[in-house]
């Protein structure tokens, strides 16, 4: 077919959109038409209906005012009369009648005939309005005293002659005469023929609107002829330029594979015909560019591989230099170790920077582990610490570093800190070191003279407390097209900079992003030989710390100076770890130390048992400390005793309600002696024997290693008793190793009930206790999403996260004990009863056969096992049924039976 005979895709466009406006042309004359025709037939109809009920609203109106006058005018009763000027001067029924058939559109004899009616219905009222007047004259009422409408009336001379009699009888007969029936007549016979002249029109408007009306519905009927054929006639056409073609090419293109050429004949509309074309076109050009991509990925593979051999070649050069860098640090190390082990006491200057070069020597260290782990920031697997430390000996260490190296360039260094800025705080101290030491080492080298500064301030947003950190520098300054691409990796200012000033160009881009893990941003002020100034904003966090005081070497022992003269306190917790270590502690104090594991207990010693003050905690089970107290209350003598709330999480909110519940006090858990021994003042203070100074005091250097247990914050919260501490690690221990199985089969089930709230609450503080910072922030964390998250996936992560570190407390508190009880090993008995050795041989049998309920039957009868294992023996067993590694227990047990023979 010749090209220019195919029709168009927009020839056929606009041929549909032709008729579619024809068509619907059409229909919206014919709605107009017929819509007209139909309002003219319903007004029509209701003008009729309106004329007919005003005819009859008009009739009765007239003989309504009729009845009125004439019994007014036989019984002379005055009620008539109202109710005849009621209507007439209120109602007006009839002159509203009238003025509505004036308001209709009407012809002007219409017009007149209304005219005549009206004029008539006056006169018949002022005929009305004589014989009242006539009625009123008879019973001798005042002229004063009429009706105005009544007293405006004018009596002839010959009416005035008239007797009371006479007048009467004038006023009866005016109302009854033929002339007044006239007058009726001549009302309602004008109106009666405005009505027939009105229906004999509205009747041929009618007739022409059904006519109309009728032509309208023929015209509708012929369009609806008409949109049938257009639709078919553009259905057929669809189909033939459109749906036909486009079916032979989907069935052209089934069953093909990329191992046939393809071709699709053209064929429909113009536009198609191209799509063919087209098509055909782009099949040859594809198979053309797929065997192009093929040889292209099998070099960009090649490439790959080259690339990955590369990337390993990279690594163990990284790997090498590692350890080229990290050999002469060792040996520095290593040395300042040995000169500071042998110099003698009286230092000489030189010898003073022994310490120094140490600081210096590690602190390098750090950096070079930070740069190596830039891929790890980059891939984004750098994880933050968030431990209690303190910050100002963190300060003091840095500017010590930083005064050797501004001396040795003949630099002024000036440190301001605010006081307000708490000793310990939350967060990585490693990592703000090495971005602290980042800055100034940075403003050091580029200051030739003048000064560094460090500053270090408190401010708010948004009531946020906020530590801002700033380093200030008069050196050579960064213009603002530099400082837009400073804080990317391996950036300097310019080559020459990076040639006469030397390094990589990773230490501003590492502080920064270190800086955004921490919730901050670094930025800049700036100005070419002016100087710069570097600052950020992090949150501040502080750790419930004990104040410390660096003057003595000892600690002093406030409990030794604390006597209470044995008087009776209660202790209502239900975690056993607190209860134990509270009562040792207040055992001390000469006090008499009753406990109870919950609030009914509680209850019960308070009935049979007179106490000067308890201790409550607000959360437990069966009954939370609000209800005990309460409960409490309602016990006369115990109306005005002492009760100090214990509560880990001291809101606003938690302060109103214990007051509200007529508790005196609260004390924060974990545990803090100073304020324990404050508020035993404050409530038993006249029956002490003396008032301890508890100022500050201090605590040893003890275990200051990095591990998940910080012994020396423990300790400072119990006076430092170690075997105090030792009991609280094996309480842990014990009372928290189900845990493990109970929290996995919570994480299993996907059941967060209470008793998961529980739990974490519990470990919460006795954590805390035991010095177990990372497990305390994590319980925290989890009692938050538990109370405000619905996410399962998020309580997932979080809880699978919880058990892992719980399962690291627990193993760093066997180790601990192993390690630091040895005494522990005298406990077992060597001569064990024969009872004793049954215990161990019904393990020995459980383990030996594979049964896993051997680690049951550990759990329950631990507290008898302890005494018949020593620390190392116990912990390997422990280890051993939680890992369900059985072979060493199995060892273990075999040693200690020795072999018996009924095993």
């Amino acid at each position: 077919m010749n090209d220019k005979y195919i029709l168009s895709q927009k020839s056929l466009n606009q041929l549909m959109i032709g008729i579619f406006i024809i068509i619907t042309l059409m229909l919206i004359t014919s709605i107009y038409v017929m819509n007209i025709n139909i309002n003219a037939e319903q007004n029509a109809e209701q003008h009729r209906i309106i004329f007919k009920n005003l005819g009859i609203t008009l009739a009765n109106t007239s003989d309504y005012l009729t009845d009125e006058a004439r019994k007014y005018a036989t019984t002379q009763n005055d009620i008539h009369m109202e109710n005849y000027w009621r209507e007439i001067k209120y109602t007006k029924t009839r002159d509203n009648v009238i003025n509505e058939l004036e308001s209709q559109p009407s012809t002007l004899k219409e017009q007149q005939l209304l005219a005549n009616a009206k004029q008539c219905s006056d006169n018949l009222v002022e005929t009305e309005k004589l014989s009242m007047r006539l009625i009123q004259e008879y019973k001798g009422v005042p002229v004063s005293e009429m009706p105005e409408p009544i007293a405006m009336v004018k009596l002839s001379p010959e009416d005035t002659q008239l007797s009371r009699e006479e007048k009467l009888k004038k006023a009866i007969y005016i109302l009854f005469d033929e002339h007044y029936d006239k007058s009726k007549y001549n009302i309602m016979q004008p109106i009666a023929d405005f009505q027939e002249q009105m229906n004999t029109r509205l009747d041929k408007e009618l007739y022409h609107a059904q006519h109309n009306l009728q032509n309208a519905f023929i015209l509708q009927v012929s369009i609806a002829i008409v949109i049938i054929a257009s639709i078919y006639g553009l259905i057929y056409l669809q189909a033939t330029t459109l749906t036909k073609p486009i079916k032979h090419y989907i069935n052209s293109l089934q069953d093909k594979s990329l191992k046939r050429k393809i071709y699709i004949k053209p064929e429909g509309t113009l536009e198609l015909h191209l799509l063919a074309t087209a098509f055909n076109s782009l099949y040859d050009t594809f198979i053309h560019e797929l065997e192009r991509r093929k040889q292209a990925e099998y070099n960009i593979k090649k490439a790959k591989e080259a690339a990955e051999k590369a990337n390993n070649i990279k690594s163990q050069f990284l790997a090498n230099m590692s350890h080229e860098i990290r050999t002469p640090l060792n040996t520095i190390l290593g040395y300042h170790y040995l000169l500071q082990n042998n110099v003698s006491q009286d230092l000489i200057l030189e010898q003073k920077y022994i310490h120094n070069i140490g600081l210096a020597a590690q602190n390098l260290l750090e950096l070079v582990n930070s740069i190596l782990d830039f891929s790890k920031i980059e891939a984004g697997h750098m994880t933050l610490e968030h431990i209690s430390f303190d910050f100002h000996k963190l300060i003091s260490d840095i500017c010590m570093m930083i005064k050797i190296q501004c001396d040795n360039k003949h630099l002024e260094f000036h440190k301001k800190i605010s006081p307000n800025i708490p000793k310990y705080i939350l967060g990585d101290p490693l990592r703000l070191k090495q971005i602290l030491l980042n800055l100034l080492t940075k403003a050091i080298k580029f200051t030739s003279k003048g000064y560094v500064c460090l500053l270090i301030q408190e401010e708010y947003h948004n009531n946020i407390k906020y530590i801002k950190f700033a380093v200030q520098d008069t050196g050579i300054g960064i213009d603002k097209t530099t400082q837009a691409k400073l804080f990317k990796a391996f950036t300097q200012a310019d080559a020459s900079t990076s040639r006469q000033y030397g390094g990589t160009g990773l230490g501003l881009a590492i502080s920064q992003r270190l800086v955004n893990l921490m919730g901050g941003n670094i930025n800049i002020n700036s100005e070419v030989s002016k100087g710069s100034c570097f600052y950020f904003s992090l949150k501040e966090e502080i750790f419930p710390q004990i104040n410390l005081k660096e003057k003595n070497l000892h600690p002093i022992n406030f409990l030794k100076s604390t006597k209470f003269n044995n008087q009776s306190i209660l202790i209502v917790e239900d975690s056993a770890i607190n209860r134990e270590m509270s009562k040792t502690i207040l055992d001390k104090m000469s006090l008499i130390v009753y406990t109870a594991s919950n609030g009914k207990e509680a209850i019960a010693f308070a009935k049979t048992q007179n106490f000067s003050l308890i201790l409550l905690d607000i959360r437990m089970p069966l009954m939370d400390g609000y209800e005990t107290a309460r409960q409490l209350r309602q016990i006369s003598d115990y109306e005005n005793i002492p009760i100090i709330a214990l509560s880990a999480d001291v809101t606003k909110e938690t302060k109103i309600k214990i007051k509200q519940f007529n508790i005196n006090d609260f004390l924060e858990k974990p545990l803090n002696i100073p304020k324990l021994i404050t508020l035993l003042n404050k409530y038993l203070n006249n029956k002490t024997d003396k008032a301890p100074i508890i100022n500050n005091f201090i605590i040893s250097n003890i275990n200051k290693s990095k591990s998940i247990l910080n012994v020396e914050q423990a300790l400072s919260r119990i006076n430092n008793d170690y075997s105090l501490y030792l009991k609280i690690i094996q309480l842990f221990i014990q009372h928290h190793i189900k845990d493990i199985d109970i929290l996995s089969n919570i994480l299993k089930e996907k059941s967060y009930h209470q008793k998961l709230y529980h739990i974490v609450h519990t470990l919460k503080g006795d954590s805390a206790n035991i010095g177990a910072s990372d497990l305390y922030l994590a319980s925290i964390d989890l009692l938050n999403i538990l109370s405000i998250n619905n996410n399962t996936k998020t309580i997932n992560y979080k809880l699978t996260n919880y058990i892992i570190l719980l399962r690291k407390c627990l193993y760093e508190c066997n180790n601990y004990l192993i390690k630091n009880q040895p005494s522990i090993s005298n406990q077992s008995q060597t001569n064990n009863s024969l009872k004793d050795i049954d215990y161990l041989k019904e393990l020995y049998i459980l383990i030996n056969n594979g049964d896993f309920d051997s680690k049951q039957y550990f759990i329950d009868n631990q507290q008898k096992l302890t005494h018949l294992l020593n620390a190392e023996e116990y912990s390997i067993i422990q280890e051993s049924l939680m890992l369900y590694d059985f072979s060493k227990a199995i060892e273990i047990l075999k040693n200690k039976i020795g072999g018996d023979s009924h095993v």
